[in-house]
């Protein structure tokens, strides 16, 4: 699916809800601990929510499957279709 070509209007659809780390590393095939990495380096997109000492990292569907085709990585058919049959589909 390409998300460029759909209308900038539906952005929020399109990004739909943010993935937790071990989402991410289920459709990315690669361990949590990897995912963290990539994300503290600034090497995958992700986005940062701190509360007090924590830090949580989130990730947004459209933007792993853009990172993906991007680097070439193979991502986890099973893991895009369980995110989409959730509902999750941009429309």
């Amino acid at each position: 699916m390409n998300f460029e070509k759909l209308d900038p209007r539906r952005a929020q659809t399109v990004n739909g809800p943010y993935l937790d780390i071990l989402e991410a590393a289920f459709l990315l095939r690669r361990p949590p601990c990897q995912i963290r990495c990539l994300a503290e380096t600034g090497l995958i997109p992700a986005h940062v929510l701190k509360h007090d000492s924590q830090t949580c990292w989130k990730f947004r569907f459209s933007e792993l499957l853009g990172w993906a085709a991007d680097m070439g990585v193979e991502i986890s058919p099973k893991a895009v279709w369980s995110f989409l049959s959730r509902g999750n589909r941009p429309r």
